[in-house]
């Protein structure tokens, strides 16, 4: 923190560190995980699974290969999951239960 620059330093005291609330933990506490969602923690294990599931890892992929991947094999997927929680031979969505 204290090799960062002034504008930086200034930039989280007036914007963070004064409205604990907002990055704290602590008033996290007794919620349910898919309400109110201060973080990209699920945006990151969203990227994690579309990387490692559906792109196989592999890096710096061109938009069209990205756009099919998500029309064709993603849409499919979930589709398919879909089907399977209707006909109760999968778990039920958990996003869902929580609303």
């Amino acid at each position: 923190y204290a090799l960062s620059p002034p504008k930086f330093q200034q930039y989280l005291l007036l914007n963070w560190t004064l409205d604990k609330p907002m990055w704290s933990a602590v008033s996290r506490q007794d919620r349910h995980i898919f309400e109110e969602v201060h973080t990209n923690m699920h945006i990151e294990a969203w990227h994690h699974v579309l990387k490692s599931t559906f792109l196989h890892g592999a890096r710096n992929r061109r938009m069209d290969d990205l756009l099919h991947t998500l029309t064709t094999d993603v849409a499919a997927h979930y589709a398919l999951q879909y089907r399977r929680q209707q006909g109760g031979f999968e778990g039920l969505n958990l996003a869902a239960q929580a609303r």
